[in-house]
Parts: C-alpha cells; structure tokens; sequence
C-alpha cells in the first residue's frame, strides 16, 4: 500500500512539474513579440524596430535577425509601440495580428484597424525614429569626412661615401560617396659626399565629382620647386574627365585625362609656359586588414612637342603597425622622368623610400 501511495505522489508531482514548465513557456510566449512570415514561420523575440524594407528582432536563440518586410504577414508586440502608417500619422499602442494581413493597433487614446503593408515604421518607447535615423545618416555622409595624415622619410650612408636624405608629407582628404577634395605638401632633401642631390618642395590641391556611377570630373593644380633641377617656380593646372573602372571594398582603379597648362620661371629667369595634356591612372588593392598596395602614375605631354613630357609613378606597399590604424609602414619605389630636363641634368630619378606614416580622422 505505501509503495502505491508514493507512486502516485510521484506522478502527481512530475504532471505539477510539466504543468508548470509548460505555463512558464505559454507565459514566455505571451509576453514576447512575435513576427509571422509568409511561409509560416512565427519568431518569438523582441522587436526593435521596423523600417520600410526590415524588421529587426532581438531572441534568445540566434540574437539580432534582419526580416525582409516583404516577407512578413503580420506582427504581435507585448508592449505600446510607436507606428507610422502610410499616411504619415503615428499612433502609440500594441499591436496585433487579426488575421490575413490585417493588423490593429490598440492604445489608451487610439484603436486603429489597418494593414500590414500600410505601416511603414514602428521604434520602441526610448528608441528614435527609423527616418530620422536614415536623415542622420545621409546628412553624415553628405559632410564627408576629413582624414590626415603625415609621413616621414630618413635615409643614410656611410663608409666609401656619405650620404643623408630627408622627406616629409602631410595629406588631408576630404571623402564623400561621389566627391573628393585633398590637399598635399612635400619636401625632400639630399645631400652625397657633401654635394646637393635633391632639394624639391612640391604643394597641390585637387578635386574629383562623380555625376553618373563612374563618369565624372575633376581639376587639380600643383606649384613646384626644384634646385636641384633649377626650376625656381613651376605651376601646373590641369582639368578634364575621370572614369570608374571599378570600385570594390577592396579594390579599385580609376583614370583620368584632360588638358593642362604648365608654366614655369628657371633659375637663369627663363621663363616658360607650355599648354599639355593630362592622364593619370590610380590603382589600390586591400589584401587583408592591416596591409594594401597603390599605384599612382601621371603622364603629362606637351601640345606643342609631344616629345616634351614629363612621367611621375608611385608604387608602396603599406602595412599598420601593431594591429592599429594610426601608425603604419610604407615601402615604396618613385619615379620621374623628365624627357626634356634642364641642361645637365639626368631624364630619370628614382627613389626607394621607407616612410613611417601617421594617419587620423
């Protein structure tokens, strides 16, 4: 008789127990959002917001989803939400699902009957409008945004010959999705066996508009001033067409051509302007996070004598120091050639260089 009795007591507890799990889910469940899709599928969670294309939901079993809206039927939520309908007005109350695609919002000041296509945004009590979040964004992106940076160059030798080179460059961009502005300095220096090889002081501005996915413009200006190659003073202006081959996250090339005007005053007060043209090329390629590669080459050809041209090309591999942004390590070659250099001098210099670059925003 007792071995009866505690097994009846047991399975009075264990059907309390399932009874009890089973209340504590349907209490779950009933105090949670629910979002149903038009395959059937019903997620539990809590919603965060919804926009014109999305849903984002938070649960415990896969953290934050991003639902299509396209493919949604309906909605539940536990708490008073903000919606906007189609219309514009926005209502403050739950929502349910009655059923098809029809929807009610029911609050202390308002019972609406609608449709699911005609909410076009809902935002927790706390939370901000999802069209006010989009103006912010686009009123971000329309700024740009600034980003600077500043490198060093030091090179030296000694023993059959002494020899000690410098350089420095500053670099400020301003970025937008179609439009760019950037502004540089450079200086470098040289000196062999006591002898000057190099003294060169160059500062440019520049500015590319894109008005169609890779058609744009641009126009650029540049002053110059070389000892070492006796030019007292050079301007070159420049300004055409630039062209998007490609654009990716991590890979991109880009050209430009128009015309330009190079004038220019020598050492012994010669003075000389010359009419050209301009074309430029510029390549960049990420191969992970903390390294990539670029390429900048110019070519720029006079009217007059199309054998009077003037080839610049840059080529640095650059890698971030450290796993961070800000400092990172350029090993590059450039080169210039000057097909009609003053008299004396030689047609090509190049350079290899290791700089230590620091960048900001």
């Amino acid at each position: 008789m007792e071995a009866i009795l505690i097994n009846i007591i047991i399975k009075i507890g264990k059907l309390f127990g399932c009874l009890g799990l089973i209340a504590a889910v349907a209490a779950s469940v009933a105090t949670a959002d629910i979002v149903e899709t038009t395959n059937g599928t019903r997620l539990v969670g809590k919603i965060m917001g919804i926009t014109d294309k999305t849903i984002t939901m938070e649960t415990e079993f896969a953290g934050a989803l991003i639902i299509k809206k396209e493919l949604v039927v309906g909605f539940s939520t536990e708490e008073n939400v903000f919606v906007r309908v189609a219309n514009g007005q926005t209502y403050h109350g739950k929502v349910h699902r009655k059923g098809d695609s029809q929807m009610e919002i029911a609050g202390p000041e308002v019972l609406l009957a609608t449709e699911m296509a005609k909410i076009s945004a809902a935002w927790r009590k706390g939370g901000e409008d999802p069209e006010v979040i989009k103006r912010k964004e686009e009123y971000e992106a329309g700024r740009g945004k600034w980003s600077y940076e500043v490198g060093f160059d030091l090179s030296g030798k000694s023993g059959n010959s002494e020899e000690f080179g410098s350089a420095a460059r500053l670099k400020a961009d301003l970025t937008r999705p179609n439009h760019s502005l950037g502004f540089y300095l450079s200086y470098d220096q040289a000196e062999k066996n006591g002898g000057q090889t190099s003294n060169e002081i160059i500062a440019g501005a520049s500015y590319n508009s894109f008005f169609k996915e890779k058609l744009g413009w641009f126009v650029r200006s540049e002053v110059e001033r070389d000892q070492f190659e006796d030019i007292d003073f050079r301007v070159t202006s420049a300004g055409g067409l630039s062209y998007r081959f490609f654009k990716q996250e991590h890979h991109s090339l880009s050209g430009r051509a128009g015309g330009s005007y190079r004038s220019e005053k020598l050492e012994n007060g010669d003075k000389i302007k010359s009419p050209g043209l301009d074309f430029g090329l510029k390549h960049l390629y990420r191969f992970d996070k903390i390294g990539r590669v670029t390429t900048d080459l110019k070519f720029i050809p006079s009217v007059e004598d199309f054998s009077d041209f003037r080839l610049t090309q840059d080529t640095g591999l650059e890698f971030s120091l450290g796993g961070g942004k800000s400092w990172k390590v350029r090993f590059g070659v450039s080169n210039f050639f000057n097909n009609n250099p003053a008299p004396g001098k030689e047609r090509l210099d190049t350079t290899y260089y290791t700089r230590l670059l620091l960048t900001w925003d």
